[in-house]
C-alpha cells in the first residue's frame, strides 16, 4: 500500500477544504493523488502538476502558474484562470515590480504579496 495511489473524481468545491486536509495526509505517508475535476481554483492551490486534457486528449503537463498564466492553453481547453492569478494579474498592472515575484497559486501566496507590497 505505501506506493499505492488514490483517485479523487468529482471533487464538491464546498467540502474541497476538508478533503484538501486528508489529501495531504494522504500524500505525507507516500500516497500519490490524483484529482479529476473542473474546480481551477482548487487545483492551483493544491496540485503539483496539472495536466489539461481536451476531447480526451492530453494537451499539456505543466506546474499550476505555467499551466494557469497561459491565457491561450486556457481558452482552448475552455478552463477559468484561479481568482488568485487574476487577482495577480491586477495588482502587477498597478505596480509592474509585483510581477517580479513568484506567481501566487493559492490564498495564502497572494496575501503575502499584498503585505509586501502594502496594497491592503
Amino acid at each position: 500500500l505505501k506506493n499505492s495511489v488514490i483517485i479523487f473524481d468529482k471533487i464538491d468545491p464546498k467540502k474541497s477544504e476538508s478533503l484538501a486536509g486528508m489529501m495531504n495526509e494522504l500524500n505525507a505517508s507516500g500516497k500519490t493523488i490524483l484529482l479529476s475535476g473542473h474546480d481551477m481554483d482548487f487545483a492551483c492551490s493544491w496540485a503539483d502538476r496539472i495536466i489539461v486534457m481536451k476531447e480526451s486528449r492530453v494537451i499539456k503537463i505543466g506546474g499550476s502558474a505555467e499551466i494557469f498564466m497561459d491565457d491561450k492553453l486556457l481558452e482552448s481547453a475552455g478552463l477559468k484562470k484561479p481568482l488568485v492569478m487574476e487577482i495577480y494579474e491586477e495588482m502587477v498592472k498597478i505596480n509592474k515590480k509585483v510581477g517580479e515575484i513568484k506567481v501566487p497559486v493559492n490564498k495564502n501566496e497572494l496575501m503575502d504579496i499584498v503585505r509586501r507590497f502594502n496594497l491592503n
